[in-house]
């Protein structure tokens, strides 16, 4: 029976490759690898300040790299570079409208300055920490109001209009972005706003100074494989498994029903990885006649550090819980606190981070920000007296 489930799953996987090469053709390792230099060149030149120059460098890789999935971001340097020097962008403007791919629309509607809701306040040390992305001051204002969170223990963060912008770009290089989210404190939360941003918390794991377990709750795997080493909101997973300090990985919330079980499969599950399901599947084909066994929800979690890491993507909730632009999971909000309060009974919580809201956030969507903060909190934030980055 399972000889025949997984020769079933090969011969899906062959048609679905037919169907696709009849299309429009990926583009190759070679063809990636070269955006990929050329992008670091055209990077360079940027934060180098030299603006004439990236945005020659940004023209020149419209028009050779198309179909790279770096496009958006490459224009948008190229649209900022030429406000800086005064040239005409609407080139790259007439290129982005014929690409189709995430961060598209984000580069499309860019307007300098826009999106910033508040002037910067608080310190960055502070309990609650607010990233000025898309709805976060919103999220904020309202944690303020219903006395989940003190303004005192708030900051509001300006991301600057990099961290903005550029959704998908090579970690190494999104890097020299990320001064906003350095200097945070021990154990603060940090808010993301839309889960376009959830790649961000890459970025605050890989700074721990001590091994740590992190745990994501979401409804996509976020482990998605590329030709061209993609990184965003959808591959992040993947570059924070690979750093020292992270010991285990625990993905909980997984939704594995039938449409978006064959996206979470395309995108691949990270073998190494604890995986908390809430769906149907027991197991997903791997590849080369092999399954890895999922858990439910309910099963216990093994977690061999003291210090734990929490990362929520509000996406893996149901549509009664939470509007967001990448859809709803099925797990109830009960759930997820439950499974958080489990955890700080043995184990300390040195830092979280919460994405996925719109940037009109609901009032149901707020409620259940709410909840979730206060299952974090509990009785209070722990401090920490030792430097754990």
């Amino acid at each position: 029976m399972i000889f025949v489930r997984n020769l079933s799953l090969v011969f899906a996987v062959f048609l679905m490759g037919l169907f696709c090469s009849s299309g429009v053709r990926t583009p190759d390792k070679s063809y990636c690898a070269a955006a990929l230099g050329e992008l670091g060149v055209l990077h360079g030149a940027y934060t180098g300040g030299d603006y004439t120059r990236s945005f020659v460098l940004a023209k020149n890789f419209t028009d050779k790299f198309p179909r790279s999935v770096y496009l958006p971001s490459a224009a948008w340097i190229g649209i900022k570079s030429g406000l800086i020097t005064g040239q005409d962008n609407s080139f790259f403007r007439e290129a982005l409208q014929k690409f189709e791919g995430h961060g598209q629309k984000q580069v499309l509607g860019y307007e300098p300055g826009e999106g910033r809701k508040r002037e910067p306040a608080g310190a960055k040390d502070a309990e609650y920490v607010f990233v000025d992305l898309p709805g976060v001051a919103a999220q904020r204002d309202y944690l303020i109001e219903n006395n989940v969170v003190s303004a005192k223990d708030c900051a509001l963060v300006e991301a600057g209009d990099e961290m903005r912008n550029l959704l998908r770009y090579p970690h190494d290089l999104l890097k020299d972005f990320m001064g906003p989210l350095t200097g945070l404190g021990n154990g603060s939360i940090c808010f993301y706003g839309s889960g376009n941003y959830h790649h961000l918390a890459y970025y605050r794991i890989k700074n721990f100074q001590r091994d740590i377990t992190v745990v994501v709750f979401d409804a996509h795997t976020d482990y998605r494989r590329g030709s061209d080493d993609i990184f965003d909101c959808g591959s992040w997973v993947r570059a924070m498994m690979e750093q020292k300090n992270v010991k285990k990985v625990i993905l909980i919330g997984i939704n594995t029903d039938k449409k978006w079980f064959y996206e979470n499969n395309a995108f691949r599950f990270p073998e190494d990885a604890l995986i908390l399901q809430q769906g149907d599947a027991r197991s997903v084909y791997m590849g080369k006649f092999r399954r890895l066994r999922l858990a439910n929800m309910e099963s216990p979690l093994v977690i061999p550090t003291k210090d734990v890491y929490i990362s929520v993507d509000m996406d893996l909730l149901a549509e009664a819980y939470v509007t967001t632009d990448w859809g709803n999971g099925k797990v109830s909000l009960d759930q997820v606190a439950s499974i958080i309060e489990s955890i700080k009974r043995d184990h300390r919580i040195v830092g979280s981070d919460i994405c996925a809201l719109t940037e009109l956030p609901d009032a149901k969507s707020l409620e259940s920000l709410g909840r979730i903060v206060q299952a974090i909190v509990g009785s209070g934030l722990l401090t920490i007296e030792e430097d754990i980055f």
